[in-house]
């Protein structure tokens, strides 16, 4: 039969390829079993079985087909069928085999249980046949949509699942084993829930025993002993490791695992855009002490659809009627004496008053504002306060903020913060198209997006105020010079014959820069140049970088003589040279003075 069904190095029927090198104990394509099975690609090969893909010669379909095969506690010879024995184990464990097939016969009709045809022993193991489901895991489709997903989008995907849980607790059946791994999304668009092996139920003479199961981060507390009555395991075990499915989803990895959260270890909420009431149903789904949680699917599936809002929370209600009557509220279990602080505890506790989904939830959109205000402040405001304590161009402060503010935000975006600064600090996270982390371009092209628009409105609020600004700063200083030149001009207003041996002030004469032309009447006193408006006499705009904040003193004494000090670091020239900083020096009649663009003589 081999032979009929390979040719070429293929199969006749699907004409895939048939690889050589197979896991030692996997039954090569070809092979009938079960009368009319002929077995084809092994779909995957686990510590207690291996499952086949086949065709029923009769029908022409295909189906799925599991062999228990523990390799433990058997062994098979390369050009053998049957399977030899090598642990007293083995006949235990294919009796469990077999409780699985009797369990999934009594689920036969629930759309979303993979449908079980027939079971029977063969080559000294037991097989059972199923459906064939062509798809793939949660798991996988999480993996292709950047770990994880939205909120919504978690519900619609689980929603089938969670209340044919409903269906399958009320045949007193248990699936002990619910994680990504074990939930199919099929091309048709339907989802299905396989593997029962760690199942138990009260129709299976086979499977009625509560055995340890832990999938890390899924199970329970209560399945991690051995319980053989049965009474601390219940619905309320799946429920655990259904939230913990959703919790998968919605963060992108795993709940810790339920020992750890008993040493002190905290459920992790800070990296993904959920509101309180969600929290508080997957914190309360995935409560350590099982009276605690929700005691049925139906109540946890009301209680998800209760955290949605407007047009998709009534398509759930329209679809799933059945959830109309579900609790609104969500209480809280408290939570287990903390012995490490989450440092993002305090942005994602929840109060214990709080009443759950009957408040309205937060507006996103006022969250988004106040994280975009907290990152302008972040980079803009406080190298625009450098700008103000160094003095250079505030042009150049602001596209050092920028282009700061723009690698910071791309950094975080693109790492499993997925937020910048501002955004992690309002709870809110970025999401790509697909509703995962954003890729390194796509985290680009946002960065640059949000750093770069908000610079056009602040560039020109600051343009038009320094244009302000410089235009009342200008004005008047010019007319401060122009009453010093017209009572320069004047002369004396006493009608005394003057005195020649008297001393004539000097005069400040200012042949280039923004003063150009404007001569200054230097009466005794200190004269302050720079661009301080508070210190200065002169003062200058603040673009002027090549001129300090205080730049240059004049004093003029009683008998007229002019003494100046430089206080800048760019540098002042007297007749050509440059002035030691902070050092009064004597400026003889007929010398200039320059820095920056201004140039003044003294006469």
């Amino acid at each position: 039969m081999r032979e009929d069904a390979v040719s070429n190095g293929s199969c006749r029927f699907c004409r895939r390829r048939i690889p050589t090198d197979w896991p030692r104990g996997v039954l090569p394509p070809g092979t009938l079993v079960g009368g009319h099975y002929l077995l084809g690609y092994y779909l995957g090969k686990g510590g207690f079985g291996i499952t086949y893909r086949a065709l029923e010669l009769n029908s022409r379909r295909m189906v799925a087909i599991k062999e228990f095969y523990p390799d433990k506690w058997c062994e098979r010879r390369v050009d053998s069928k049957s399977v030899s024995i090598i642990s007293q184990e083995f006949d235990y464990g294919k009796k469990h085999f077999l409780g699985e097939a009797e369990i999934l016969k009594s689920l036969i009709g629930i759309p979303e249980v993979v449908d079980f045809y027939e079971s029977f022993e063969e080559n000294n193991t037991a097989y059972y046949v199923m459906e064939f489901l062509d798809g793939m895991s949660l798991r996988d489709y999480l993996r292709s949509r950047g770990e994880r997903i939205s909120y919504a989008e978690t519900l619609r995907i689980l929603m089938p699942v969670i209340l044919a849980l409903q269906r399958v607790h009320e045949t007193k059946t248990l699936h002990r084993d619910l994680s990504p791994n074990n939930i199919l999304l099929c091309r048709d668009g339907s989802v299905e829930l396989i593997d029962f092996g760690a199942s138990s139920s009260a129709s299976s003479r086979y499977a009625e025993t509560f055995m340890p199961v832990k999938t890390e981060g899924f199970s329970p507390p209560e399945q991690h002993v051995v319980d053989r009555q049965g009474n601390t395991q219940g619905p309320w075990s799946d429920i655990y490791a259904m939230t913990g499915t959703i919790y998968r989803c919605v963060i992108g990895e795993n709940p810790p695992t339920a020992s750890s959260r008993q040493a002190g270890e905290e459920l992790e909420f800070g990296s993904c855009i959920l509101n309180r009431d969600q929290i508080a149903v997957l914190r309360k789904g995935l409560a350590l002490d099982r009276r605690q949680r929700y005691q049925s699917m139906l109540e946890l599936a009301a209680a998800l659809t209760g955290c949605l809002h407007g047009s998709e929370r009534e398509a759930f209600l329209s679809k799933y009627p059945q959830l109309r009557g579900g609790s609104r509220s969500v209480p809280i279990p408290p939570r287990p004496p903390e012995t490490v602080t989450s440092p993002r505890s305090d942005s994602t506790a929840v109060p214990d008053s709080h009443s759950g989904i009957q408040q309205e939830e937060e507006p996103l959109t006022a969250r988004r504002v106040l994280a975009w205000c907290a990152d302008m402040l972040l980079f803009l405001g406080i190298f625009a306060l450098i700008w103000t304590q160094t003095g250079y161009s505030i042009w150049m402060w602001l596209a050092v903020g920028t282009g700061f503010g723009w690698l910071v935000t791309w950094i975080m975006t693109a790492s499993k913060a997925a937020a910048s600064p501002g955004q992690l600090l309002c709870g809110l996270t970025v999401r790509s198209d697909n509703g995962g982390r954003p890729g390194a371009a796509e985290a680009l092209l946002y960065s640059l997006m949000r750093m770069l628009w908000p610079l056009a409105p602040v560039s020109l609020i600051c343009l038009l105020t320094k244009k302000r600004d410089l235009a009342e700063l200008v004005g008047s200083c010019r007319v401060g010079l122009r009453q010093k030149v017209q009572s320069s001009a004047s002369g004396p207003t006493d009608k005394r014959t003057p005195n020649p041996s008297a001393h004539r002030s000097p005069l400040l004469v200012i042949t280039d820069g923004l003063y150009k032309d404007s001569v200054i009447t230097l009466e005794p006193g200190e004269y302050r140049f720079g661009r301080n408006d508070r210190e200065c006499n002169l003062v200058f705009p603040a673009e002027n970088t090549d001129i300090s904040r205080v730049h240059l003193l004049l004093v003029v004494d009683e008998q007229g003589r002019v003494f100046a000090t430089d206080l800048s670091t760019n540098g002042t020239w007297l007749n050509g040279s440059r002035m030691q900083k902070n050092m009064p020096v004597q400026v003889p009649g007929g010398s200039s003075i320059s820095f920056g663009k201004e140039r003044m003589l003294i006469r």
